[in-house]
C-alpha cells in the first residue's frame, strides 16, 4: 500500500522562533523518509506483505493474531474453534479460527499495522503477547483458549500460523517470525490406521461337534482375543445379538487409537489360507455386518454357530504351532485386518461423540422429532416421575419449594392417631406407626389423607335425643319444678318424636334401638297400658331411593309393674318418684331416621284417675351381640 503524504508544515510568517516551529517541517521529512525506507528495504527484500493503519479491535496488542470480522469491518483477536453450519449441520472451522496475519505495531487504540505473510522483526514485548512467555524455535498453532496467542503444541482444532526463528544473533533482542497462516479445513483432516487383531478366544476354547456352538471357557481379560460378550469387561455396553467382544483393554496399539470416528469408518477384513494342490492361496473379504458390528464402545461378533467365529474353527487350548521344516515357509493361519479412519479435528478426545443418560437417571436425550438418540442434533428432557422412589418415606418433613436453585422444606403433619376410643378416625388411608408390624396397642394405626374425626362418649353404646316432638291432646306440665308431659285420663293422648341415626361414630356391626323413658306419677294406683309404634325412614344412598310407607311396627313397652317398689305398694306407681322403662330393641341401620309414637288410650286398663307424666325420652343404641 502506498502511503498518501500530506502537505509539509512549513514555517508560517511571523510565527514564533521555537524548536517546535523550525524543526516542523524536517521531522515530518524524516518521519516520510525512513517510512519509504522501510518499505523499500521490505519491497526489496520480498519478505514482508503488510497493511498499515488499518482498524484494529482495542484488544488487539502489537504481537496479536488476528482475524477479519467481516460484521465490525476490523481485525479481532482469533482463536481456534469450531462451529456448525445452520445449512448443512456439518461442523466448520469458526470464522475466528480464519486467521489472515499479525499485528506488527500499533498506531493508537485502534489503529495499526497487520502483517500477512513474509519476515518480521518482533521487540520482546510483542514476543511475550503473541506466544503468552518465552518460547523456542519452532512451528506455532492457533491457540483454542486463549484469544490471540500461539501455541508450540499442535490441538485438536490445528491452525499453523507462524515459524518462529529467533533472533538473528546474540547481539539482537528482536525475534525473527515467518509469518505464513494455513488458509486449509482443518475439520477435514484424517488418518488412515489398520491394526491386525488377535484371531484367538482370550481364555480356553476347544472345537465343539458338528453343528454345535462355539464356547470360551475360563475367559481371561488379561489376554488380547475375544470374550464372551457378556463379560463384565465390556460394562454391558455389548450391542443386541453380541455374542463375542474383542478385548480391547488387552491390546495397547489399538486401545491408545480407539474409538474410531466416525464408527462407520471402520472394516473388519479376514484373511484365511487355502490349500490347492501343492500351493496355499490367502484370500482377504471383508466381514460382512451378518457377523460383526462396530460402534464407539467395541468390536462385536454376532455368532457362535459352528465354524462362524474370528478364531480357526479347529483351534484347541491344547494345540500347539508347528514350524515348517527344512526351510520351508510357515503357512500363515487366519489373520483379522481392521481398518478405520481417525479424524484429527474431530475425536473423542474434542467433541462428544455420543450423549446419553446413565441408567436410572432422569435425564432423556431426544431429536428433533422427540425420537430417543444419543447422537446429531440433541434435546435434554428431565422427567421428574423417575425422581420418585417407589420406596414410601416416613417422616412430617416435605420439600416445600425452590429458592436460588435449593429446594426449601418443611414439616407437615405426617397422620392423625387416636389415643382413645371415644375419637373415632376414618380416612382415605391408612398404615401401621412401625409399617413393619401389625397395628396393636404399642403400634397404633395411623390415619392419613382425608381424615375424618368423631367423638364418642361411650364406644359400646350411644344415647341419641329427639330431634322433633309432636304433642296431641297431651299436657305441659311442670311437677314441682320439673317440666314434663302429661297423658290425661278419659281421653286418647300421643306424643311423636324423631331419632335420627348417625353414620358415624357407632359401634361396628348390627345395630339395635331400645326407647328409654322416665315415668312419674302423682298418684298411687296402678298405670294403664301405654302402646309404642314407631316406622323407620332409611337413608337414600347412591341412587337407592325407597318409598315412605304409612305402616308401623308395634314395641312391647310395658309400664305397669314399676321396676323398683318404693313405697311398697307392688303394682302401684310410686308418687312423685320417676322411674325409667325401657322399649324392646328394634334394628336400625347408620343414617335412618326413627319415628316413635306413645299413645294412651282413654279405655287404657286397669283404671287410672290421673295424669301419666313423662319426664324423658331418649334412644339407646348399641351393637346387637
Amino acid at each position: 500500500m502506498v502511503q498518501e503524504f500530506k502537505r509539509v508544515p512549513h514555517v508560517q510568517p511571523r510565527s514564533p522562533v521555537t524548536a517546535a516551529n523550525t524543526s516542523a517541517a524536517t521531522r515530518e521529512l524524516e518521519q516520510r523518509t525512513n517510512s519509504m525506507q522501510d518499505q523499500l528495504s521490505a519491497i526489496a527484500a520480498g519478505q514482508l506483505l503488510q497493511l498499515e493503519d488499518c482498524k484494529l479491535e482495542s484488544a488487539v496488542l502489537a504481537g496479536s493474531t488476528v482475524y477479519w470480522n467481516a460484521a465490525t469491518n476490523q481485525f479481532e483477536l482469533a482463536l481456534a474453534d469450531v462451529a456448525q453450519d445452520p445449512t448443512t449441520g456439518f461442523y466448520v472451522p469458526s470464522t475466528s479460527s480464519e486467521v489472515v496475519g499479525i499485528c506488527m505495531r500499533k498506531t493508537d487504540s485502534t489503529t495499526g499495522t497487520v502483517v500477512f505473510a513474509g519476515l518480521v522483526d518482533l521487540p520482546p514485548s510483542a514476543v511475550l503477547v503473541m506466544f503468552g512467555g518465552s518460547a523456542p524455535p519452532g512451528r506455532y498453532y492457533l491457540s483454542g483458549r486463549v484469544a490471540g496467542t500461539l501455541v508450540r503444541q499442535q490441538p485438536s482444532v490445528s491452525v499453523s500460523v507462524a515459524l518462529l526463528l529467533g533472533p538473528a544473533d546474540d547481539c539482537e533482542t528482536s525475534s525473527r517470525v515467518l509469518v505464513l497462516p494455513q488458509a486449509r479445513n482443518f475439520m477435514q483432516e484424517h488418518v488412515h490406521l489398520q491394526f491386525e487383531l488377535t484371531a484367538a478366544p482370550a481364555g480356553e476354547s476347544d472345537p465343539p461337534g458338528f453343528d454345535s456352538p462355539h464356547v470360551i471357557t475360563s475367559p481371561d481379560p488379561e489376554l488380547a482375543g475375544w470374550l464372551p460378550a457378556s463379560h463384565a469387561v465390556f460394562g454391558g455396553l455389548a450391542p443386541t445379538g453380541a455374542v463375542f467382544g474383542y478385548n480391547i483393554s488387552a491390546d495397547p496399539d489399538l486401545s491408545s487409537a480407539w474409538p474410531p470416528l466416525p464408527a462407520a469408518s471402520a472394516t473388519l477384513e479376514i484373511l484365511v489360507p487355502q490349500s490347492s494342490g501343492l500351493r496355499t492361496i490367502t484370500g482377504l473379504m471383508r466381514i460382512t455386518p451378518d457377523f460383526v458390528r462396530i460402534d464407539a464402545a467395541g468390536i462385536w461378533w454376532l455368532s457362535d454357530c459352528y465354524n462362524q467365529v474370528p478364531w480357526p474353527w479347529g483351534l484347541s487350548s491344547s494345540s500347539s504351532s508347528s514350524a515348517a521344516g527344512d526351510g520351508c515357509p510357515v503357512v500363515p493361519g487366519m489373520r483379522l485386518i481392521l481398518s478405520f479412519v481417525r479424524m484429527l479435528g474431530i475425536t473423542d478426545k474434542t467433541v462428544v461423540t455420543s450423549l446419553q443418560a446413565g441408567a436410572d437417571e432422569p435425564l432423556e436425550f431426544v431429536d428433533a422429532g422427540g425420537r430417543a438418540a444419543t447422537t446429531g442434533d440433541l434435546y435434554a428432557k428431565l422427567s421428574l416421575s423417575l425422581l420418585i422412589s417407589p420406596t414410601e418415606a416416613i417422616g412430617g418433613q416435605v420439600l416445600k419449594g425452590v429458592e436460588t436453585a435449593r429446594f426449601t422444606r418443611g414439616w407437615v403433619t405426617e397422620g392423625i392417631i387416636s389415643l382413645s376410643s371415644a375419637v373415632i378416625l376414618t380416612s382415605t388411608r391408612s398404615r401401621a406407626r412401625n409399617p413393619l408390624l401389625p397395628v396393636s396397642v404399642s403400634n397404633p394405626e395411623v390415619h392419613q389423607g382425608l381424615v375424618s374425626v368423631d367423638f364418642v362418649s361411650d364406644s359400646t353404646t350411644r344415647e341419641l335425643q329427639p330431634q322433633l316432638t309432636r304433642l296431641i291432646d297431651t299436657l305441659e306440665r311442670e311437677v314441682r319444678g320439673v317440666l314434663c308431659v302429661g297423658f290425661p285420663a278419659s281421653r286418647t293422648s300421643s306424643a311423636k318424636y324423631s331419632f335420627h341415626v348417625p353414620t358415624v361414630g357407632l359401634p361396628a356391626g348390627d345395630l339395635l334401638m331400645q326407647l328409654r323413658v322416665v315415668v312419674m306419677g302423682t298418684v298411687i294406683g296402678p298405670l294403664p297400658a301405654m302402646t309404642v309404634v314407631y316406622s323407620k325412614v332409611p337413608r337414600p344412598v347412591d341412587g337407592d331411593l325407597m318409598a315412605i310407607s304409612a305402616a308401623t311396627t308395634s314395641v312391647v313397652f310395658d309400664i305397669t309393674t314399676p321396676s323398683d317398689d318404693v313405697d311398697g305398694s307392688g303394682g302401684n306407681l310410686p308418687t312423685f318418684t320417676p322411674i325409667e322403662v325401657v322399649s324392646a330393641a328394634l334394628s336400625v341401620d347408620p343414617g335412618d331416621t326413627i319415628f316413635v309414637t306413645l299413645q294412651r288410650a282413654a279405655d287404657s286398663a286397669p283404671a287410672f284417675n290421673a295424669d301419666v307424666n313423662i319426664l324423658r325420652i331418649t334412644g339407646l343404641i348399641y351393637k346387637d351381640v
